[in-house]
């Protein structure tokens, strides 16, 4: 919706300006930051404005009036997933880790993981290239969840073709509830 608000400012912002530009009196032009007013019969006509999300909105300047045609808005749809091989609502003892799966990241640009639990923990993002029987994590983001702030979220880029979350309850005690979710989105 905010593209669309954008491209009706953009279009309302050429008319007011070219409404001004048509409505000037040549006996008396109005001049902004002394430059004198456009021509409005040497401008195409339509004018084509390009819109912020691609395309363009045509401004048509007829007999002095101004109007735009702005095209009609298209819905985008993304189809976001939750990543059940690396979520978990199971506690993790004090010292222990949970350790997720590789999930194929293909497709994906971010990587979205929110934690929820009652003790400090370590959160690492892992990637690799490969997911077979030795995976070659190359790359880690490294987290760290303090619990007295309470919930927290990371996103990371994904920057290569698999992707596994570990967290390490770093605490002298095991959590008594533990929500991690993990969402990959195209």
């Amino acid at each position: 919706m905010r593209k669309w608000s954008k491209i009706v400012s953009l279009a309302f912002i050429v008319i007011t300006c070219l409404m001004c530009i048509v409505g000037c009196d040549a006996s008396n032009p109005v001049y902004v930051n002394d430059t004198p007013p456009i021509d409005v019969n040497v401008l195409p006509n339509p004018l084509p404005v390009t819109n912020p999300v691609g395309g363009s909105v045509d401004v048509n300047v007829t007999g002095g009036a101004v109007s735009a045609t702005i095209p009609t808005p298209v819905p985008v749809q993304q189809s976001v997933t939750i990543d059940a091989n690396n979520s978990s609502n199971a506690n993790v003892n004090a010292g222990n880790t949970f350790t997720g799966t590789a999930t194929s990241t293909l497709g994906v640009v971010g990587i979205q993981v929110t934690l929820k639990t009652d003790q400090d923990c370590t959160v690492y993002v892992d990637q690799s290239p490969t997911d077979g029987i030795t995976p070659y994590w190359d790359i880690t983001d490294t987290y760290n969840y303090v619990s007295s702030l309470g919930g927290a979220s990371w996103t990371v880029q994904a920057v290569n073709s698999y992707v596994r979350v570990r967290v390490t309850n770093i605490s002298a005690l095991n959590t008594t509830y533990f929500r991690l979710q993990t969402v990959l989105c195209p």
